[in-house]
C-alpha cells in the first residue's frame, strides 16, 4: 500500500500523531491497522461499516491549509482521472479537528522502488511494460492539464493481481499542477524528489509542462535498467548541478544488451532542454515499441554497439558453438532511411 509521505516513507520519520487504530473516521470508517506512518501523514487500513470492504485511509499531520489544499487536489485529481492505473481515491473529510483524510483502494503489493532496492536492475520485458503503463496515465492527465511532477519508483505501485501480471498504479498527485490552478506553488519553489527532477525543475521554473514528467520517466526507466540513477552526488547542491549540466553516462555503457529502441529512447526522454524530448506521453510509447526512426548520431552508435556485443557473444558462447546460429547482434538496415529493423534473433540460417 501506498506509504504516507507519497510513499517515500522511511521508518525514521516517526511524526508525534495521535494513534487511531480502534477509532472510527467520519463515521464510517473504523481503523484496525496503521500501514505506514511519515512526516507528512500517516495511512492506515480501515474497514468501510457502510459497505462491509476494506479501505486505505490516509490521514494528514497538519492542519495547515496549505497542506489542506493539497490532500484535496490529490483526491479530486485522482478521482477526475478516471484510469486503471491511478489508486482510486473514494471519499474526502475532515476530522472534528479539522484535519483532512482521505480514502483510497487497499493496494496490496510493493512498490517499484522497493523492488529495484530489493532486487536491482530489472528484465527489460517488465520495465517497458510498467513504462507503458505509468506513460499511459501521464497521457491522460497531460491532456487535462495536470502535471504529476513526481514521478519515481517510490509513486509507482505494482498491485498484485490473482493469475496477472502486477497492475501498475501511480501514486501522489498530492504536488501536481493544473493549468487553471494557481497559488499552491510559487516561482523559485522547488518541489519535488531531486534525483528525478527535470532541469526545469530544478532551477525553479514555474512554467512546466508535460515533458517534465516525461524526463521523470526516462530517468526512472535508467534506474531500472541500471539499477542506478542517472546522476550521483554527495549533496543536494552537486546533485541539481548534476541534472542541469546533463552528460549522463549512455545507458547502453551500462546495459549493451538493449534494444536500440529502448535505449533511444531513455536519451531523448532525458535530454536538458525540453524542446528535444518527446512531446507526448504517448510518443514517448511509440519509440519504446520500436515505431519511431531512430537519428543517424544513435544509428552509427548502435552498429558500434552490436560490434562490441557480437565479439563478446563469440567470444564467451554459451552452451557450445553459436555456428549456425544469426545473434542478437546482426540487423538488416532498409534502403538509407536511417532506421533498424531488427532480425529474427536465434534464427537458424
Amino acid at each position: 500500500m501506498p506509504n504516507p509521505d507519497g510513499p517515500c516513507y522511511t521508518d525514521g520519520v516517526r511524526a508525534l500523531v495521535p494513534d487511531r487504530v480502534g477509532s472510527t473516521i467520519g463515521g464510517r470508517y473504523a481503523i484496525t491497522a496503521e500501514l505506514g506512518r511519515g512526516g507528512t501523514a500517516t495511512v492506515y487500513e480501515a474497514t468501510d461499516l457502510r459497505l462491509g470492504h476494506t479501505v486505505a485511509v490516509k490521514i494528514l499531520h497538519s492542519r495547515h491549509p496549505t497542506a489542506h489544499r493539497r490532500m484535496e487536489r490529490e483526491a479530486r485529481v485522482a478521482a477526475g482521472l478516471g484510469h486503471p492505473n491511478v489508486c482510486l481515491v473514494t471519499d474526502f473529510g475532515h476530522l472534528d479537528d479539522r484535519t483532512p483524510y482521505l480514502v483510497m483502494e487497499l493496494l496490496v503489493g510493493r512498490s517499484l522502488g522497493d523492488l529495484l532496492r530489493h532486487v536491482g536492475p530489472l528484465d527489460v520485458d517488465f520495465v517497458l511494460d510498467v513504462a507503458k503503463q505509468v506513460l499511459s496515465v501521464l497521457h491522460v492527465a497531460h491532456d487535462r492539464g495536470v502535471i504529476h511532477r513526481d514521478i519515481k519508483p517510490d509513486n509507482i505501485f505494482l498491485a498484485e493481481v490473482v493469475g496477472r501480471p502486477p497492475l501498475v498504479k501511480v501514486l501522489d498527485f498530492g504536488i501536481a499542477t493544473a493549468d487553471c490552478e494557481e497559488g499552491l506553488t510559487t516561482k523559485g519553489k522547488i518541489v519535488g524528489t531531486p534525483a528525478y527532477m527535470s532541469p526545469e525543475q530544478v532551477m525553479g521554473e514555474r512554467d512546466i509542462d508535460g515533458r517534465t514528467d516525461i524526463y521523470s520517466c526516462g530517468v526512472v526507466l535508467y534506474e531500472c535498467l541500471t539499477g542506478r540513477p542517472p546522476y550521483v552526488a554527495e549533496s543536494r547542491s552537486e546533485l541539481m548541478d548534476a541534472i542541469i549540466r546533463g552528460g549522463a553516462t549512455p545507458i547502453l555503457d551500462l546495459r549493451p544488451d538493449l534494444p536500440p529502441a529502448v535505449a533511444y529512447a531513455i536519451d531523448r526522454a532525458m535530454r536538458v532542454e525540453r524542446e528535444p524530448r518527446f512531446p507526448t506521453a504517448l510518443d514517448m510509447i511509440d519509440a519504446l515499441e520500436g515505431r519511431v526512426e531512430i537519428p543517424f548520431a544513435t544509428w552509427e552508435a548502435e552498429t558500434e554497439r552490436l560490434n562490441r556485443l557480437e565479439d563478446v557473444i563469440r567470444a564467451t558462447p554459451p552452451r557450445g558453438t553459436l555456428d549456425g546460429v544469426v545473434s542478437e547482434a546482426e540487423i538488416r538496415f532498409e534502403d538509407r532511411t536511417q532506421r533498424y529493423v531488427p532480425s529474427a534473433r536465434g534464427r537458424r540460417r
